[in-house]
């Protein structure tokens, strides 16, 4: 119970206000920046759109040079085995569904941030495969200004699919 000098007009909307700002201080904000890879969401969010644009160059420009990419099992190690074994293929991929973006969440720690993703792919066609469910978790480090993506795990599982 509030002792009753707190619910007097007035004090319990001003301990709500700074309740919420608490809360929106305690976590990370997601602000996208106009350009650039100066925020960790926003870096996350023009690598998916370069993937869906199909723009292997913007795809691979975030991407540290060591990053460690994990997808379907399979795993490549840097920005140039990726660029020669799967670029094309998630290129191809996602030309033929529409991406609804889930959530999205994020956080930043020092020089390092993490974003996670949940989406929703749904074939651009009549197409018998189901609609997947596609988590997504990214690490970035903080270099000069910029953040660079040094993991990617990809893992999905359709509508189809067994809980």
């Amino acid at each position: 119970m509030l002792p009753a000098i707190l619910l007097a007009p007035g004090r319990l909307r001003l301990i709500g206000l700074v309740s919420l700002g608490l809360i929106g201080w305690a976590h990370p904000a997601r602000v996208e920046s106009a350009g650039g890879f100066d925020d960790p969401i926003a870096t996350v969010n023009q690598f998916r759109a370069a993937l869906q644009d199909g723009n292997p160059a913007h795809v691979l420009a975030p991407l540290a040079s060591d990053v460690l990419i994990y997808e379907a099992g399979e795993q490549q190690a840097s920005r140039d085995e990726y660029a020669a074994h799967h670029l094309k293929a998630d290129i191809a991929f996602l030309a033929t569904v529409y991406v609804d973006v889930l959530g999205q969440t994020g956080h930043v720690d020092g020089n390092t941030a993490w974003v996670t993703t949940r989406s929703r792919l749904v074939s651009r066609e009549a197409d018998p495969r189901p609609p997947a469910t596609v988590a997504e978790t990214i690490v970035l480090r903080r270099v000069a200004a910029n953040w660079q993506i040094v993991h990617v795990h990809w893992s999905s599982s359709s509508a189809g699919d067994a809980p």
